[in-house]
């Protein structure tokens, strides 16, 4: 058997594990069609329109920014013949900045034979990956874009080739629990070519509706969604899936995926969930799929919380310190004024400077010892003018005396009461 046949028969294994090279329909597909995760697996791979978990990295970038929480996930499906199809991604949404992505996705088989002229020749690995690096921001409240790099790598045996392609989709919210979702994956197709055989990985296009974590009950929310996909050179195929989740642990889901059903269940224990995924396929044996998924750090909401109280206590931060230099302004005019005993003034900014410091102890007692003087001011200004006006009847007293003995003509003692009058008031 030539190269070109063998990687062609390799080609074409891989394909059909895929999804495989149906009867009705033309042209290949991306090997990866597989998909990601076995929650969205168990949904019939309807999911363009929903953020998920990890697995948001391959089906719609545009997603990432629109995930609760960052998420690491694997999965892992055996497929016939010793093929493996292994999967790990990781999503993470940071607020104000967007959603960032990253997966690794591998199929292969290991140890084919190798025969020339029907003697086994010895064996060889035939593998596909590829490397997915992603990032998706929001746009206003309800419109998110997002964009996916990828290297794809395909070898078998001792030949080998790298490819880049790119992929972006966006996200819309209708309303509440509503959104529409695209993607066109390999808009620009990555191309490989191992011994002379080229091929370019087809274009995928794929929209559709979904319905996020909508309240059924006080414990049941239901999620659904449908996609319309096209394949390049192929035909249009459906997805279509639900999920039922009750009091936020369990999940029960179902789905069509293009021509088969899909069923899957689903179990969160703190940061931990596990799911599972089983198709029915045509040509070879049902699929069974497994993933794990851990939440990791905060989650968006607790993100927002801790930056607000980040500013709080940054604004608690500068007040602290406006207040201090309020405090020493007021204090150096007080004691300004102090100085010169100017005790009026001295006490107006002592008393400004003590609304910025209440338990000022010095402050409390300078403002004491001022009003002590102040009143023993006031008295002594009582007094005085308690004294004043004493005095001042005396002299009118006196004064009308002497008027009235000098009407009488007794003029020594008129006398005597105006020298008194004089005494008192010069």
């Amino acid at each position: 058997m030539s190269w070109r046949r063998t990687i062609l028969l390799c080609m074409a294994l891989t394909a059909m594990c895929a999804g495989g090279l149906l009867a009705d329909d033309a042209g290949v597909e991306s090997p990866f069609v597989l998909g990601s995760g076995a929650r969205a697996l168990g949904m019939g791979g309807a999911v363009v329109a929903l953020p998920l978990d990890g697995s948001t990295v391959y089906y719609n970038p545009a997603g990432l920014p629109r995930l609760q929480q960052q998420d690491l996930s694997f999965m892992h499906m055996s497929l016939f013949e010793g093929t493996l199809y292994d999967v790990a991604s990781w999503a993470s949404p940071v607020n104000s900045v967007g959603g960032f992505g990253a997966s690794f996705m591998r199929i292969g088989t290991d140890d084919i034979i190798r025969r020339q002229d029907f003697v086994e020749r010895g064996r060889f690995d035939y593998s596909s990956w590829q490397f997915l690096l992603a990032y998706g921001r929001t746009f206003g409240s309800r419109f998110s874009a997002g964009m996916t790099f990828k290297v794809l790598n395909s070898s078998i045996d001792n030949l080998s080739d790298y490819g880049l392609g790119l992929d972006a989709g966006v996200q819309v919210s209708i309303v509440e629990h509503l959104s529409l979702g695209a993607v066109a994956r390999d808009l620009l197709p990555p191309q490989l070519t191992l011994d002379s055989l080229a091929e370019d990985a087809p274009r995928t296009f794929a929209g559709g509706v979904g319905l996020d974590q909508v309240p059924l009950s006080g414990s049941v929310a239901l999620s659904a969604a449908m996609d319309f996909e096209k394949i390049e050179n192929r035909k249009a195929r459906l997805h279509a899936g639900a999920e039922l989740v009750f009091v936020g642990k369990y999940a029960l889901r179902g789905g069509y995926d293009r021509d088969n059903l899909t069923f899957g269940a689903g179990l969160a224990y703190g940061r931990i969930k596990v799911d599972y995924a089983y198709k029915v396929m045509e040509y070879i044996e049902d699929s069974h799929r497994f993933s794990l998924s851990i939440l990791i750090g905060p989650s968006v909401s607790e993100q927002e919380q801790r930056r607000q109280q980040a500013e709080e206590q940054r604004g608690t931060i500068m007040l602290k310190g406006e207040r201090e230099r309020q405090l020493q302004y007021f204090r150096s005019k007080a004691d300004t004024f102090y100085q010169r005993l100017e005790l009026d003034s001295a006490l107006n900014y002592y008393q400004r400077a003590l609304a910025f410091d209440e338990s000022n102890e010095e402050i409390l007692g300078t403002i004491g010892a001022i009003q002590n003087v102040q009143r023993i001011q006031a008295e002594k200004i009582r007094k005085f003018e308690e004294g004043q006006k004493e005095q001042e009847q005396f002299v009118n007293t006196y004064y009308e005396q002497a008027r009235l003995f000098y009407a009488k003509k007794y003029y020594p003692a008129a006398l005597d009461l105006v020298n008194l009058v004089l005494d008192i008031d010069p």
